[in-house]
């Protein structure tokens, strides 16, 4: 007798209470952590004027480690229980989150100290690091 495709997939969803709930903010936080990580690398690159090279590095270190962690915090959630280790993993991601942006700001204040081209634009006459200027007619 042939099996029907719902029972031959296991549930994606808890059916209710705890780990429906954490479920799904298990995957709002992914989904955001998907749109921080590209909008990410292009803010840091393009309006805070971080080398790629060291937002590259920085994010490679943190996959690194969250790939350390991900084992320890897995054994925690184990012996102390998901819901509370989960709320403290968020924690410590927002405090690890805040704490870059003073050195943001820094950044974006040591870019604006630095000397401008004829237009404006950090020694490129056209006023944006990737624009040619169009050539004068007349």
């Amino acid at each position: 007798m042939l099996e029907t495709r719902s029972h031959a997939m296991p549930h994606l969803v808890p059916e209710t209470g705890p780990q429906r709930v954490i479920a799904a903010s298990n995957f709002v936080n992914t989904i955001g952590s998907g749109l921080y990580l590209t909008a990410g690398v292009l803010y840091f690159t393009q309006a805070a004027h971080l080398p790629a090279t060291e937002v590259g590095l920085g994010l490679g270190i943190a996959g690194f480690v969250s790939l350390i962690a991900g084992v320890t915090v897995g054994h925690l959630a184990d012996t102390h229980g998901a819901r509370g280790v989960y709320a403290a993993t968020l924690v410590v991601r927002g405090a690890a989150t805040a704490s870059g942006v003073p050195r943001l700001s820094a950044r974006r204040d040591q870019h604006r100290r630095l000397p401008r081209g004829p237009a404006g634009g950090l020694g490129r006459p056209s006023g944006h690091p990737h624009r040619v200027p169009a050539p004068r007619r007349g």
